[in-house]
């Protein structure tokens, strides 16, 4: 079954554009050639880094003058009576909304401008306070934080400006944070704002820094969710189960993201931090420690082991659908390997639902079952790592290739001091670990830079 090719890279246009040009002037090719060569890619205009440099810039400059305002008010704020002070505040923040204006629509200047409107975002935040310090206004104080983010998502949408949306996110995800961990309020309404107003008009602004808060904030959610049912229950095993299943979640979405014809570029802002927390959390329970910690909740053991195995089923499942089906449809090669990653991952959950079942501890060894367990985590890391490298190189994939041998290394570095501490004197351990990690470090390098040097000529 065919499917509609992928649009390459900008990057990498260009770099064609230019071997081209290298390509007929040494008569490798003529000028019929390299015009319809040149056919086949869609126009790129050269890199507007000037502009990039300007909007930083104007950003940086504009927080700083937020925070220069905001020390200003303060180091004078009990010298400048009551409506003194409102008065002041408004009208420095009015005239940053009419300078940003002016200088964006009027004035032609659209990159300082809109950064002078995002001053004007920063202002209002701080007005909200100030103000209510000023007229001894004693509500509930996340509340602040929340008037500061609905007040400035009417801008998020007049102005466009991705910046002002990332500012929204900020503000947005301290104010859900502060309700939940100091007054315990915990609900879905973060989480329908994120996904229904956050990453929709990240992406409708096609901006990666507002797509990368936008998936912060619901990685941000989801920690704030587990602390607030670790609070309530103090239930480890529900925080092993619930992260790596989202780490899998934001790995499939980069895999969607890949195979969709223009969001290629926000793939790796899904899998860098999903590749992340899977190998963070096999990592951990390679110790038998945290094997053994887990099993230790008998009180939630049987509905643990249960959902455990359900995020396993889940997970198999979500695989299936964004990794394997896919690549049997287009009759690729990768559905072999990406089977293999589902079935080492599912065993990881299959362990953790086994690490909590009430024979874990009462009717065994706690610490021999354990180690077994750990053993089996260590076996299911080394795979996914060989076959990250190898599925990496293959397919072009450099996050692979550098997140295994990164993962490979910690991981011999870990065992190195797991096993050997206890077993030669302190300054031999020292001295070999050194030499161990001075040799490994160098060629690992040499091989990570073949690897990765292969993986991107072989890209498209």
């Amino acid at each position: 079954m065919s499917t509609k090719p992928t649009v390459p890279r900008a990057s990498f246009i260009r770099r064609l554009l230019v071997e081209i040009e290298h390509w007929t002037a040494e008569g490798l090719i003529d000028a019929v050639t390299a015009a319809r060569l040149r056919s086949r890619y869609p126009e790129v205009g050269p890199v507007d880094w000037r502009g990039r440099l300007v909007t930083v810039l104007s950003v940086m400059a504009a927080t700083l003058l937020g925070l220069g305002v905001i020390m200003f008010f303060a180091a004078n704020w009990d010298a400048i009576p009551r409506w003194g002070k409102l008065a002041l505040i408004i009208a420095i923040m009015g005239g940053t909304y009419v300078a940003g204006w002016l200088l964006r629509y009027e004035r032609g200047y659209p990159k300082v401008g809109g950064s002078v409107i995002f001053l004007g975002a920063i202002l209002y935040g701080a007005a909200i306070f100030l103000v209510a310090q000023a007229f001894n206004i004693r509500e509930h104080f996340p509340n602040g934080l929340l008037l500061w983010s609905a007040g400035i998502l009417p801008l998020v949408l007049v102005a466009e400006s991705p910046y002002i949306l990332c500012l929204f996110t900020a503000v947005f995800c301290a104010w859900s944070g502060t309700e939940t961990f100091a007054f315990h309020n915990f609900g879905p309404f973060p989480l329908i704002v994120i996904i229904g107003v956050v990453l929709p008009l990240a992406y409708y602004y096609k901006h990666r820094a507002a797509v990368a808060f936008g998936i912060a904030a619901l990685a941000y959610f989801l920690v704030e969710g587990v602390g607030y049912e670790l609070l309530k229950t103090n239930d480890s095993p529900a925080v092993a189960g619930v992260l790596p299943v989202f780490g899998c979640l934001l790995w499939a979405a980069g895999e969607a993201h890949r195979r969709i014809r223009g969001a290629e570029k926000y793939a790796m802002l899904y899998q860098a931090p999903g590749l992340l927390i899977i190998l963070s959390f096999l990592y951990i329970f390679t110790f038998p420690e945290a094997l053994a910690h887990l099993g230790s909740h008998h009180e939630a053991a049987a509905g643990i082991s249960f959902s455990a195995i359900s995020m396993a089923a889940m997970l198999a499942l979500m695989l299936a659908g964004f990794f394997i089906v896919p690549g049997r449809l287009r009759g690729g090669s990768e559905s072999r390997t990406e089977i293999g990653a589902a079935a080492a991952l599912a065993v990881f959950f299959m362990i953790l639902a086994l690490s909590v079942l009430p024979g874990m501890g009462q009717d065994m060894d706690r610490h021999t079952s354990a180690s077994a367990l750990g053993i089996v985590c260590n076996l299911i890391l080394f795979a996914l790592v060989i076959g990250m490298i190898v599925h990496g190189y293959r397919h072009s994939r450099p996050l692979l290739i550098n997140a295994g041998i990164a993962m490979f290394a910690l991981t011999v570095g870990t065992r190195y001091v797991d096993w050997f501490w206890d077993l030669m004197p302190r300054s031999l351990f020292f001295i070999l670990g050194g030499a161990v990690l001075l040799g490994g470090g160098i060629m690992l390098e040499k091989q990570r830079r073949r690897l990765v040097a292969g993986a991107r000529e072989e890209r498209p």
